[in-house]
């Protein structure tokens, strides 16, 4: 009762998902949740490129608590808890909130890193470069427009978000948007090829893809189902690898994508 009084009655709308629009290329996905009797803002990781079907790895930024019946808020990134003294909400047509923290010493720069602490893991030596992205700004975020949902019955992917790799870049977060005709990827997450908030991906939706023009992409035939839907094998092209095996093992529909 105290946290909805004292927190969720000033900061409650921020609860949701949030893209990072400021720290440009790179981009970001933040999630602003109440956890365990906490208000929490999480930035979302995509996993590292060999476990793409693992969730997104979840980094505490700042949190808001009750201490005291009092509001504190508090910066989580970097080497230890120290107060959050900017956080601004903005309610406009698309609407924004912005946080600073001013207390560098708490935030290790990327090129200075080389404690055992941050050298496991990619996914850890990423987190100390967007920490030091954070403590260096003041960082914008734009509340993330949900897709509209699809047909249960259509054969279309769900909208939504998905992690995509992108070779030397590692793995990317992409909201997919499907309309009348098109299925469209924009990049949450980004690099300095293809930015965040950038399209990556169109897919042409309003024309099928036909068995010949599939099969100018294998060495080897495949065979063509004479049901109503038709059904092929799944197959990755000549040429083409992947470390990620779990395709499946049927393909009803294929469409041309044009790439960014």
């Amino acid at each position: 009762m105290e946290l909805y009084k004292t927190v969720l009655f000033k900061f409650g709308h921020l609860i949701g998902k949030w893209s990072i629009v400021s720290m440009y290329p790179y981009g970001g996905l933040l999630s602003v949740e109440v956890d365990q009797g906490r208000f929490v803002c999480y930035q979302c990781h995509a996993p590292i490129d060999n476990c793409i079907t693992n969730p997104f790895i979840k980094k505490e930024l700042f949190e808001v608590i009750v201490e005291n019946k009092k509001c504190v808020r508090n910066c989580l990134s970097g080497t230890s808890v120290h107060p959050l003294e900017k956080l601004i909400y903005l309610d406009g047509q698309l609407p924004r909130f912005s946080f600073e923290c001013v207390q560098r010493t708490y935030h290790p720069k990327f090129s200075e890193v080389n404690s055992e602490e941050y050298q496991q893991s990619d996914e850890e030596e990423s987190s100390v470069f967007d920490q030091e992205q954070i403590s260096e700004k003041n960082v914008e975020c734009e509340r993330l427009q949900w897709p509209d949902p699809v047909s249960t019955e259509s054969l279309m992917p769900t909208p939504g978000l998905y992690k995509g790799t992108y070779g030397s870049h590692g793995v990317e977060i992409i909201m997919v948007h499907i309309s009348s005709d098109q299925i469209i990827g924009t990049k949450i997450t980004g690099d300095p090829n293809i930015p965040a908030t950038k399209i990556t991906f169109k897919a042409n939706i309003s024309q099928v893809v036909t068995h010949s023009e599939i099969n100018e992409l294998y060495s080897s035939p495949l065979e063509e189902n004479q049901n109503e839907v038709a059904v092929t094998e799944f197959r990755l092209p000549d040429g083409y690898d992947s470390e990620y095996d779990a395709f499946p093992n049927e393909v009803r529909t294929r469409y041309n994508v044009n790439t960014v």
